[in-house]
């Protein structure tokens, strides 16, 4: 009976211990995560709270303070999924006011409700419509509106809001702009007019050459995903970015850790189709390019964390491929 009653405690402390560890799996040596879509800054604060003497508020205020990169928009209520939260050390939460800590919360909170409501009301309003009108000079100049899929034509209806412009013909140097399609007012016409003037390359800066088809390799160390994206291009009708996006997609494992700066030696590359080059949308390729060259950087200097590989491809994931930008200006 003695023993029977014996196992029953091991086994009951046993639960115990795998709950509390179940519970706590992914605190680990200073460090919370990943973040999941289930957390709240709260809970993860009562998770990490070393002392009860501590006050949740004291121990979030910390918490933000210590990891500003996993917050979206800089609020409490907005963690970023697949992040991790370094834990500040007892001493340095017992420093905070708990009187400031609390305020700070209650801020948080306070302006995470106006954006919500913000956002409700967005939902809630009927879409406003504008004709836009580009004007060319020469007046057969191509004209394209990257951040969208549909093809413009003179006059066409948008919706109001901001839209990246680009201008181009053969021979004429390519412009590409932000513009604004006004807001309600009054004063702003149903009709908006935009002119574009495309002043003619020089030359000897024109280097028409005939783009490559079928595959390019292998790869050698000289070469730069750049430099190959120059030479596949078909026309300047496509930018760089978004041939070199069109190659990262259809050779992926080409690509040490998915970057544009670390081409794999010997490796041949597929070339995309001139068409699917041009439905690359030109600023989702952009950042993929700026963001690949911060990251190689960082690695250079030895500065590289997986916290900032896991906000680059966040980032790049959340950009439509279709359609992006039309609630913002760049």
């Amino acid at each position: 009976m003695a023993i029977l009653l014996w196992l029953m405690v091991i086994e009951g402390t046993s639960d115990a211990q795998t709950t509390e560890q179940s519970q706590n799996y992914r605190l680990y040596e200073g460090t919370y995560g990943p973040i999941q879509s289930a957390d709240s800054f709260w809970g993860i604060a009562r998770q990490v709270r070393q002392d009860d003497n501590l006050t949740i508020y004291q121990v979030m205020y910390a918490l933000f303070e210590q990891n500003p990169q996993s917050f979206i928009d800089e609020n409490y209520n907005h963690l970023l999924d697949g992040t991790y939260l370094h834990i500040p050390s007892f001493e340095k939460i017992k420093q905070v006011d708990p009187v400031v800590a609390r305020s700070q919360a209650k801020r948080h909170d306070d302006l995470w409700a106006q954006i919500k409501s913000a956002q409700m009301r967005r939902k809630q309003q009927i879409p406003i419509f504008k004709a836009l009108y580009v004007g060319t000079k020469p007046s057969d100049a191509q004209v394209i509106i990257l951040n969208m899929k549909a093809n413009y034509h003179y006059g066409m209806s948008l919706q109001i809001g901001c839209y990246q412009v680009e201008v181009n013909k053969s021979g004429y140097q390519t412009k590409r702009v932000w513009i604004t399609l006004g807001d309600t007012s009054a004063l702003t016409p149903e009709k908006q007019r935009f002119s574009f003037v495309l002043k003619k390359q020089i030359s000897s800066a024109i280097s028409p050459h005939k783009p490559l088809i079928g595959r390019y390799g292998p790869i050698k160390p000289a070469d730069s995903i750049w430099r190959i994206a120059a030479k596949i291009r078909p026309d300047d009708k496509v930018s760089i970015y978004q041939v070199m996006y069109a190659l990262f997609r259809q050779n992926p494992r080409s690509f040490v850790d998915e970057n544009y700066n670390q081409l794999k030696d010997g490796r041949y590359l597929i070339i995309p189709s001139t068409k699917v080059q041009k439905k690359i949308n030109y600023n989702k390729a952009r950042l993929k390019a700026e963001q690949d060259d911060k990251l190689w950087a960082a690695g250079s200097r030895g500065e590289l964390t997986v916290q900032m590989k896991t906000l680059a491809q966040q980032k790049l994931a959340k950009m439509s491929d279709a359609y992006w930008g039309a609630a913002q200006c760049r």
